[in-house]
Parts: structure tokens; C-alpha cells; sequence
């Protein structure tokens, strides 16, 4: 699981990316639509794949975001100093038992570029009220037609 989030001033948004071991990516963007600070939106980004993993029935998971500070802390080598936060770390604790096996990395933004993209469409693209989906899909042309 590839996990990001964005907080600016078009809006807030998560994006996740679970890849299947087929190496195929499933990627998702959230629009958050209620007030968020940077580590909040990282948290609903993390929650949502983890989320999103157990809906898809994964069991084995390796999640990796570019936040050192959510990573750090869902590892329990930073303590959650932000009261705001707190709940969002017993609620990874809890969704952790879910799983088999589940192991938290930081990686570089530069190799979080997936989950960086669908953060951003959720951040400007919010969904009018009532209609929960808004499906579409990118495909990279590499050639003219």
C-alpha cells in the first residue's frame, strides 16, 4: 500500500495505491471534506488503505508513505505528542490485528509518486453531495494515434 496526503487551499485530499502481487495498481483518491492539518490528512490516507486491504481480503501488507513522522510513530519510535492524533493512532493500532503480517516503511516522495497523484486529484476534486463515486481511469498513451 502506497499511501499520501495533501492539505492545501483547493482543498484536502488522500490518495492510496494498493498494488496487487501481480504488480497491477489500484489506486484511489479521497476527498476530504472536514478540517485537516498536514498529519491528519497522512493519517486518513494511511487509514483508508489499510481500509481499503481489508476489504480487498489482504493479509500480508507492506505500507509505505513518505511521512517519517506517521511512519515513525505507527512503528512506536516517535510518541503521538498531538492530542488530534492521537486517535487516528489507536485506530491504525486496531485495524493492524486484521492483518497476518503488516510492516510500516518511509520512503522517499520521489518513490511515492502514485499515491502522490491520486492525493492530489482528491484534494481538487471533491464530489457533490449525494453522489459517493465519481470513477474514472488514466491511461498512459506512449505513442500517437
Amino acid at each position: 500500500i502506497h499511501f499520501d496526503g495533501s492539505f492545501t487551499f483547493h482543498g484536502s485530499g488522500a490518495g492510496v495505491v494498493l498494488i496487487t502481487p501481480s504488480g497491477d495498481p489500484i489506486p484511489q483518491a479521497f476527498c476530504l471534506g472536514f478540517p485537516c492539518t498536514n498529519n491528519i490528512v497522512e493519517y486518513e490516507a494511511l487509514i483508508a488503505g489499510m481500509k481499503l486491504a481489508i476489504k480487498w481480503n489482504v493479509h500480508h501488507v507492506k505500507v509505505v508513505g513518505d511521512s517519517q513522522l506517521i511512519i515513525k510513530q505507527v512503528n512506536d519510535e516517535y510518541k503521538v505528542k498531538d492530542d488530534k492524533l492521537i486517535p487516528y493512532k489507536k485506530l491504525v493500532e486496531t485495524l493492524k490485528e486484521y492483518f497476518v503480517c503488516i510492516t510500516f516503511e518511509q520512503i522517499p516522495r520521489a518513490q511515492n509518486r502514485s499515491a502522490d497523484a491520486m492525493e492530489m486529484v482528491g484534494s481538487m476534486l471533491c464530489i457533490p453531495p449525494g453522489n459517493n463515486d465519481m470513477p474514472f481511469f488514466v491511461e498512459n498513451l506512449r505513442q500517437p494515434t
